[in-house]
C-alpha cells in the first residue's frame, strides 16, 4: 500500500477516537474560556469572558429576554388636509367690542398698549412716604425672582419674538405726601371676599415719574414697575396708566404699580409681575369672576398660577403665533378635515391652532399642550384643549371659556384643584355643531379631526 495512503488512514482513525468537542460549547459561571470580553448565551443569560487572577474563565451572566419574532404594526399618520380651503386668516380676528377703557381680547390690538415684539426695556422704581418706608425685601425679591422669572418666562413663550429687559434703580424715590393720599376712600369688593382698599395709580406713577425725572430718561422705556412701601391696610398692586404727563417725549406712562406684600416670599406667586405685564401689553384677565374653569388653567391671566404660559389665542392676539400657524375654519364647514398641531407651548414650527368662527366675535379655539421648560406636565396630563373665545366680554366676565375634559384636574402651584382640560387619543367633545377628536399622539404633535356633529 502507499505509504502516503497508509499515512492519510492512520491520522483519519486517531481523529475517530478522538472525543467530540462542540465549537461553541455552553458557557458556565466560573469555568474556564478561551478569549478575553467573548459573549456566549446559554439558555436565558448572556456570558462574557473575563479574567480572574491569571485565568479566563466566563462571568456570573445576565438576564437576556426573549426575542419577539412577530414584527409590531406600525399605525400611519393620519392625512393632514390641505389647507387650501381654509378661510382667510382676517376672517379669524375676531372684532373687539366695547371702548377704550376695558380690556378685551378681540382684534385690533389697541395702539396705546407697548409693542410686545423686538427687543423692549422696562425700568424698575421704589418709593417710599414720609410715614411708611419700603418692605426691606422688596428689592431682594425683584432682583432674584420676580425680573429673572418675567425675562425669561416672556421670552420662552413668545418663541424669542417679545425679548424685555429691566433696568433696576438701585434708589428709593421719596415721594411728596403721606401714604393714605394715594388710597381711594372706602373699601373695594373683591370677588373673594377681601376687603381692599384701592390705589390711585394715576397720582402714584404721575409723582414717581416727576420725582425720578432728572435721573431716568424715560424715552427709553415702554412702561415702568413702581414699588411701593407696604399700606397697613390691604392694597391691591395691579396695572394702570397716567395720561398727559409729557416727560421726555412721553405722554402717556403705563405702570405696573403697588406694594409687594401679595407676592414677596411666596413661590406660588411667582408669575405676579408677568401677569400684570400681561395687562400692560393688552391682556385680560379670562376669568369669570375667579371662576378657573373659564380659564383652561393654561394661561397666567387667569386666576391660578398653576402654569406659567398663555392661552394660544392671547399669543395670536400678540402676533406671537404667525398668521401661517393658523388655520381659520367657517362655522359652515361641512367637510372633515385633518390637523397636526404642535405644542403652542414649544417653538417648534408648524400649525399651532385651529379657530373655528361661530360669529364675528365668537369662535372655538384648539390647541396642543406638551411639558415645555415652564411648565412641568406628566405625559397623562399633555393633550388637546378646546375652548370657547367671545371678544364681547370685558376683564373678569369669561372671555375664554374651556369646554373640554372640565373634570380633569390638576394642582396649582397653591395646592389647589385646577381643570386641565386636555383631551388624549381617542377622546372627543362635540360642541357648537362640531365635534373635535385626538386621532393620534406624535413627537410633532397632535393629529386632531374636526367634523359636523
Amino acid at each position: 500500500m502507499n505509504k502516503r495512503l497508509i499515512a492519510i488512514l492512520s491520522i483519519l482513525s486517531l481523529l475517530v477516537l478522538l472525543p467530540l468537542i462542540p465549537a461553541n460549547a455552553a458557557a458556565k459561571a466560573g469555568e474556564a474560556c478561551s478569549k478575553l470580553n467573548t459573549t456566549s448565551i446559554t439558555g436565558s443569560k448572556k456570558f462574557t469572558c473575563i479574567k480572574s487572577g491569571k485565568k479566563l474563565i466566563w462571568n456570573k451572566g445576565v438576564a437576556v429576554g426573549s426575542k419577539s419574532t412577530t414584527p409590531i404594526a406600525k399605525i400611519p399618520d393620519p392625512v393632514v388636509t390641505d389647507n387650501s380651503t381654509y378661510l382667510s386668516i382676517s376672517e379669524c380676528k375676531l372684532a373687539r367690542v366695547g371702548n377704550n377703557s376695558d380690556l378685551y381680547i378681540g382684534f385690533p390690538r389697541d395702539a396705546k398698549y407697548p409693542p410686545a415684539v423686538g427687543d423692549r426695556k422696562t425700568v424698575v422704581l421704589f418709593v417710599d412716604f414720609a410715614d411708611l418706608s419700603p418692605n426691606p425685601k422688596a428689592f431682594s425679591e425683584m432682583k432674584n425672582v420676580q425680573i429673572p422669572h418675567a425675562e425669561k418666562t416672556f421670552e420662552m413663550i413668545s418663541y424669542g419674538k417679545y425679548r424685555l429687559k429691566f433696568d433696576l434703580v438701585e434708589k428709593v424715590y421719596r415721594l411728596p405726601s403721606t401714604s393714605d393720599s394715594y388710597l381711594k376712600a372706602g373699601f373695594e369688593n373683591h370677588p373673594l371676599g377681601k376687603p381692599m382698599r384701592a390705589m390711585d395709580h394715576q397720582k402714584v406713577i404721575s409723582e414717581t415719574v416727576k420725582a425720578a425725572d432728572a435721573d431716568i430718561d424715560f424715552s427709553k422705556y415702554d412702561f415702568l414697575n413702581i414699588i411701593t412701601p407696604d399700606w397697613k391696610e390691604i392694597v391691591e398692586p395691579g396695572a394702570s396708566g397716567a395720561p398727559n404727563l409729557n416727560v421726555d417725549g412721553k405722554t402717556f406712562f403705563l405702570s405696573n404699580s403697588g406694594p409687594p406684600s401679595e407676592y414677596i416670599g411666596d413661590p406660588t406667586k411667582i408669575n405676579f409681575t408677568t401677569h400684570e405685564i400681561g395687562h400692560i401689553i393688552g391682556l385680560t384677565h379670562i376669568y369669570d369672576n375667579y371662576n378657573q374653569k373659564y380659564s383652561a388653567t393654561w394661561d397666567f391671566m387667569g386666576a391660578t398660577f398653576a402654569m406659567t404660559d398663555l392661552i394660544g389665542w392671547n399669543k395670536f392676539f400678540l402676533s406671537w403665533i404667525d398668521d401661517s400657524q393658523v388655520n381659520c375654519l367657517s362655522s359652515d364647514s361641512t367637510t372633515q378635515s385633518v390637523h397636526l398641531l404642535t405644542s403652542v407651548g414649544s417653538s417648534t414650527p408648524g400649525t399651532k391652532m385651529v379657530i373655528i368662527k361661530l360669529s364675528p366675535t365668537t369662535a372655538l379655539g384648539i390647541e396642543n399642550r406638551r411639558q415645555t421648560g415652564l411648565d412641568k406636565l406628566k405625559s397623562s396630563d399633555e393633550g388637546v384643549i378646546v375652548y370657547k373665545i367671545d371678544t364681547t366680554k370685558v376683564d373678569g366676565t369669561g372671555a375664554i371659556q374651556a369646554l373640554s375634559k372640565l373634570n380633569k384636574i390638576t394642582r396649582d402651584r397653591a395646592g389647589n384643584g385646577a381643570p386641565l382640560s386636555t383631551m388624549t387619543p381617542g377622546e372627543s367633545i362635540s360642541t357648537d355643531g362640531f365635534t373635535i377628536k385626538v386621532l393620534k399622539r406624535s413627537t410633532n404633535g397632535d393629529f386632531v379631526s374636526i367634523s359636523r356633529s
